[in-house]
């Protein structure tokens, strides 16, 4: 699993090396190459609320595609390559919407730019610290910052129409970023820029290059130094994802998931915010799902829904009888079963199917 995606409509969307798939909490689709899809291989997926109605754009191994993701009607347009567009290269790592609705798209030739009209290209013959584009974030000052593979991030606007601005170059020897080999970049609610490196992630406030730069590593907390994805949830806590588990971190205080806390797998490529606050993670195992109360993340499958509840059990410990508190992110079949402290399977309470939201079994 490369790259997961909610839409305006809460569905989920994720990028996997063999086609899309996406889950409305009951039923899933999935959409190949056979539906028009530029490659079977998805990189990243962003979402735009256009005057047309929602849209998805893929970037893939073989060029973009743009799908309109009405909840009645999914429609994938012809792909965008190099071809057919102005596209720079076919090979497309990242991708993003700026706050003019301008799309974004970093290749491994440089970053090239969509207006719904006309396309344009940058490049290191322009303002470009390095061709290869690993990550996009932008923010909502219309400031996009690109991570880059080996020429730290370079920082670009356009207005839209026909004018490109650029700044120095964020690199190990110009400012205090970590490492020039940029993996994620995230804008976060009061426009700190974060960058996920191979070597740490990096926290820069303001626009002065040299200035402001605070670093964090597994000796502060992080799980891994190579950070793949970042993300901010409802309550500001930043999410971070690395080659081994994830991270979260609410500016005091780390906390780390890995496969021993049910985590699908510990190379976690693109990390999600749901409508209800809860997080999805894409990694080399699967999906897997936090819904921010748990003490454990939950695991779920392309095919099949499977994941781990953690319940509140009261009074604990109990003698004759307890209450026992669990929620369901969707209708599911569910199993409650009770082991003793030596991990021995003493009783099955329950196995049936219920509903999503809060389940009492007293």
């Amino acid at each position: 699993m490369l790259s997961v995606c909610v839409d305006s409509n809460g569905i989920k969307w994720f990028g996997t090396d063999k086609g899309l798939s996406s889950f409305d909490g009951v039923k899933w689709s999935t959409y190949t190459t056979e539906e028009k899809l530029a490659d079977s291989t998805i990189n990243k997926i962003v979402f735009e609320q256009t005057s047309y109605g929602p849209e998805i754009w893929l970037a893939t191994n073989n060029g973009v595609s743009v799908m309109g993701i009405t909840p009645d009607a999914v429609t994938c347009a012809t792909p965008y390559r190099k071809g057919n567009t102005g596209l720079v290269s076919d090979t497309i790592y990242a991708a993003a919407v700026d706050t003019g609705h301008v799309k974004w798209f970093g290749t491994d030739s440089g970053v090239s730019t969509f207006d719904g009209d006309n396309w344009e290209t940058y490049t290191v013959s322009d303002y470009l610290s390095n061709n290869i584009i690993l990550d996009i974030g932008t923010a909502q000052d219309g400031w996009n910052f690109l991570g880059t593979k080996g020429g730290g991030v370079s920082r670009i606007r356009s207005d839209g129409i026909d004018a490109v601005t650029a700044a120095s170059p964020s690199d190990t020897k110009w400012s205090g970023i970590v490492s020039d080999s940029v993996y994620a970049v995230y804008i976060d609610s009061r426009g700190v820029q974060w960058f996920g490196t191979d070597k740490g992630v990096s926290m820069h406030i303001g626009d002065k290059t040299k200035e402001n730069w605070i670093t964090y590593t597994t000796e502060d907390g992080l799980v891994n130094n190579f950070v793949l994805s970042i993300t901010e949830d409802k309550n500001g806590v930043k999410w971070f994802g690395t080659l081994g588990g994830v991270s979260s971190f609410d500016g005091t205080n780390w906390k780390t998931y890995t496969a021993e806390d049910n985590l699908a797998g510990n190379i976690v490529y693109d990390i999600a915010v749901d409508m209800d606050g809860s997080l999805w993670f894409a990694t080399n195992g699967g999906v897997s799902h936090y819904s921010g109360n748990a003490t454990s993340v939950g695991t779920v499958s392309s095919k099949v829904f499977s994941y781990y509840v953690t319940a509140r059990v009261y009074p604990n410990p109990f003698n004759m009888e307890t209450t026992i508190e669990f929620s369901l992110p969707v209708k599911s079949s569910i199993a409650v079963v009770i082991y003793n402290i030596m991990g021995q399977r003493v009783r099955e309470l329950l196995k049936t199917v219920l509903p999503r939201g809060m389940n009492i079994k007293g």
